[in-house]
């Protein structure tokens, strides 16, 4: 958890999100659980995030496009 927590740590302050509140909402969420049930399996993933709230997050932060990765 300890390796998780730094690389979203890491990720939040590339994306200008708050480290903090990002780590805070993962541990409520799912403890890094890629498998935790949230609101009887409408959210999804360790943010437990719904669709909705995903594509809004998506469209804001990638511009509705996946970031391309360093080869």
């Amino acid at each position: 958890t300890q390796y998780l927590t730094k690389v979203t740590r890491e990720m939040a302050l590339e994306y200008e999100i708050s480290p903090d509140m990002l780590v805070e909402l993962i541990q409520c969420e799912s403890s890094y659980n890629p498998n935790a049930i949230h609101d009887h399996n409408t959210g999804k993933g360790i943010t437990g995030f719904h669709e909705d709230t995903f594509e809004k997050w998506n469209a804001k932060f990638f511009d509705g496009k996946k970031k391309q990765t360093d080869n």
